[in-house]
């Protein structure tokens, strides 16, 4: 048997007839055991073509766990239309918009129960359109891996609408599809390091603290959280740090999870003046193209 399918066969390994309980500690010894042979397949400038077969079978072993999320937050839809206001009438309408686009209008699911992946421009349009219908002030925001749509760190995928809508004298963040970013697939933090795959995912740094699991429980149950500094920025850090890959953390020697990135900051990002990208070393930003030095280290800092 030659070294590659040696390594697919111990990748396979890893989580067979494994137990729910145990997945992440499993897939954890996975993701650290791809980091161990990664070597075998870099020759100093890139990665040969049968690592793409390794990268594969992670994501592979990755979708057995597809449904399970890191935050359960059950979606009432039996609210009386009457008792909302305008911002929960505004989710309400586009979580039913969203809900029938996916179920093509036969009620057999929760709406919590239904991934919305790649589903947050058209609720981003959907939203302001409904806005516009009533004489909303309703401002819609790209999130683009780096803030830089140019350089494409994830070629081209990675970005993230939302909205922030102005009702009576209150901002309010309304982010509908935010659900996509919680499950456990992609946000085990032993996924930083592996090369060619994306880091992990926002919701896992949404969670690291009391605070920010707090904003990222109350969005995705209510579909949107009334605004201050403290919580735009706690929103919009989770994906900065998200962008990060592991050579980031190996080279800096920074496990906080943490920005230093003021409102100002993000407001020249969204603005084109500014991105991560001028502040942090572009190696370190999207997916990882070459092995980390270290193959142990410690991401759970």
């Amino acid at each position: 048997m030659d070294l590659l399918h040696t390594h697919l066969n111990k990748i396979k390994s890893f989580l067979n007839n494994t137990d729910k309980e145990s997945y992440q500690n499993n897939l954890s010894e996975l993701y650290k055991y791809v980091k161990k042979i990664t070597n075998y397949y870099y020759n100093g400038i890139s990665m040969s073509q049968d690592y793409k077969t390794i990268c594969d079978e992670i994501l592979k072993q990755e979708s057995k766990i597809n449904n399970q999320k890191l935050l359960i937050t059950p979606i009432n839809f039996n609210k009386n239309e009457t008792d909302f206001n305008f911002i929960e009438y505004l989710v309400y309408s586009t979580r039913l918009f969203l809900y029938n686009k996916h179920t093509y209008g036969f009620y057999h699911k929760d709406f919590e129960n239904i991934n919305l992946t790649n589903d947050c421009k058209l609720a981003s349009n959907y939203i302001n359109k409904k806005c516009l219908k009533y004489n909303v002030k309703c401002y819609t925001f790209t999130i683009y891996p780096g803030y830089e749509n140019k350089i494409q760190i994830y070629n081209g995928s990675g970005y993230h609408y939302f909205n922030i809508v102005k009702y009576i004298n209150d901002y309010y963040l309304v982010d509908v599809t935010y659900s996509q970013f919680f499950y456990k697939n992609k946000n085990n933090l032993d996924r930083l390091g592996i090369v060619n795959l994306s880091g992990c995912n926002v919701g896992r740094f949404m969670i690291m603290t009391d605070y920010s699991k707090s904003i990222a429980s109350k969005i995705l149950e209510d579909g949107y959280i009334k605004l201050d500094t403290t919580i735009l920025k706690n929103y919009l850090d989770a994906f900065t740090v998200s962008f990060r890959n592991g050579l980031y953390y190996e080279n800096t020697n920074d496990f906080s999870y943490k920005t230093d990135y003021t409102l100002r900051d993000y407001n020249n990002f969204f603005r084109g003046l500014d991105n991560q990208i001028n502040h942090e070393n572009l190696e370190y930003l999207g997916y990882q193209k070459k092995p980390l030095k270290n193959w142990q280290l410690d991401f759970k800092k």
